[in-house]
């Protein structure tokens, strides 16, 4: 592809995807849904005022300095004075420090300086303009791992999918740390490709700064460590100490964090966290994959859609070609993760899955395009058609749709037709099909977007 005409290409897809996130971003989802944002942010707060990181805790027996506060922010108990009041706790370790300096530092330079000024106005602009750069590492990473086809269609699926685009916009952990995920990815790539060592330094560094935004993201470190097990060569060993050395590093400085500002409670917090809630038990994989969350439960055809398109490339690509392979290293190394902490429960969790079953699904949709795979294409299309349309018409309102539906189910019989009887023609028939109902599909998806006020999202599911 022309480079002129991909640099206009993911300059469009970037002012797309950030006009999509902007729009609600305060009010979809409401404040105080997922209120980790003000925990992470209250952190960041007090350590920048020079104080203990103060915050609300999940784990309020893990502490000793305790107390229960009623915080009216972003206005969230007025007219519901039954919300729950916060528990603050002194000093809070129920994650590690780096979100909260981001987006408790950006308050801060707003304005912010106590709790209740905490906006989620301020909290989630870092994680608009960090979802740009989410979306450009995406098309990085698929570019180096397929092609750049694959690579500017995955930034483009990432740009418009529901779920994604509300998701991106919270501003938790997981939203910072998927964005160092896949730089650390690409760089690993890049020492395999070049053999320079300072790229495996730099891989394995930005797997450090991963942990410092949540524990969950040891799932990059695993990844590096499997990628060397397949790809090493003979520097496998220099190559695993490299990154032993900085997981080591890691967890001292994170030890030197809980020591300084309250041994007892960083261990105790430590030990409760073994114990919390567990989510779906043995369901959990199984409703990750089935199911979309963001701070409920939200269907959306796109990952459901993706999800298929991994598990394609994981049964026909794993040790066939490598960038199959290590989009099922990353699957599985965050799945290991995910798994072991019990995550199901929460929407956010999910988030680190995204960029890889995205780009699984931008390789199979170019794959069914080329290959003329129809029934497949249809099967697989249907998916985010279904929930987009339905969630915009709903079921009484997609009556007078059922005519256009059936007489689009007779086309796709006649095509499937002349695919069996006259090849050049059915061809010509399935990518003008193709082409129109993928754009039908992705306007649909925008619409969805738009869709989401603050009043709709209470109604949706």
């Amino acid at each position: 592809m022309n480079k002129k005409l991909i640099f206009i290409l993911l300059c469009a897809i970037l002012i797309l995807g950030y006009k999509l996130r902007e729009y609600s971003y305060a009010s979809v989802p409401p404040p105080r849904e997922d209120a980790d944002e003000y925990a992470f942010a209250w952190a960041g707060l007090s350590l920048i005022k020079g104080e203990k990181p103060t915050a609300w805790s999940q784990f309020p027996q893990s502490y000793n300095d305790v107390k229960t506060v009623q915080l009216n922010i972003d206005h969230t108990r007025e007219g519901n004075v039954l919300l729950l009041d916060f528990t603050l706790v002194k000093p809070w370790f129920d994650n590690p420090p780096l979100l909260g300096l981001i987006t408790g530092g950006y308050a801060y330079l707003k304005g912010a300086r106590e709790l209740v000024d905490t906006s989620v106005i301020f909290l989630r602009r870092p994680m608009l303009k960090m979802s740009l750069l989410v979306i450009l590492a995406v098309y990085l990473l698929a570019k180096k791992l397929f092609n750049e086809k694959v690579g500017v269609l995955a930034a483009f699926l990432y740009s418009i999918t529901p779920v994604i685009v509300i998701s991106s916009r919270v501003a938790i952990a997981e939203n910072a740390y998927v964005l160092t995920f896949l730089v650390s990815l690409i760089l690993a790539l890049y020492w395999l490709e070049k053999n320079k060592i300072l790229y495996w330094h730099l891989a394995c560094l930005l797997a450090g700064v991963s942990f410092y935004f949540k524990i969950s993201a040891l799932a990059v470190f695993l990844s590096l460590f499997i990628f060397v097990l397949l790809y090493g060569r003979s520097k496998k060993i220099v190559l695993i100490k490299i990154a032993a050395l900085y997981l080591f590093l890691t967890l001292a400085g994170y030890v030197l964090y809980g020591a300084i500002f309250g041994w007892k409670e960083f261990i105790n917090v430590l030990i409760n966290q073994t114990g919390r809630f567990y989510g779906a038990s043995s369901e959990a994989f199984y409703l990750a994959i089935t199911s979309s969350k963001v701070t409920k439960g939200l269907t959306d055809g796109w990952l459901n859609l993706a999800w298929i398109s991994s598990f394609i490339i994981i049964f026909t690509g794993w040790l066939k070609d490598r960038g199959s392979t290590l989009i099922s290293i990353a699957l599985f190394s965050y799945l290991l993760i995910f798994l072991i902490f019990g995550s199901e429960a929460y929407g956010h969790y999910r988030i680190p899955f995204y960029p890889f079953i995205i780009i699984s699904a931008a390789k199979v949709l170019i794959e069914l395009y080329k290959k003329s795979n129809f029934i497949l294409y249809l099967c697989l299309i249907l998916l985010p058609f279904g929930t987009s349309l339905h969630r915009l018409v709903g079921v009484f309102g997609f009556q007078k749709y059922v005519s256009p539906l059936r007489l689009t189910l007779g086309l796709c019989l006649i095509i499937a037709i002349f695919l069996l009887l006259k090849r050049k023609e059915g061809l010509a028939l399935q990518k003008l099909f193709v082409i129109s109902t993928f754009l039908l599909t992705v306007i649909l998806s925008i619409l969805e977007v738009y869709f989401y006020t603050y009043e709709q999202w209470f109604f949706a599911t």
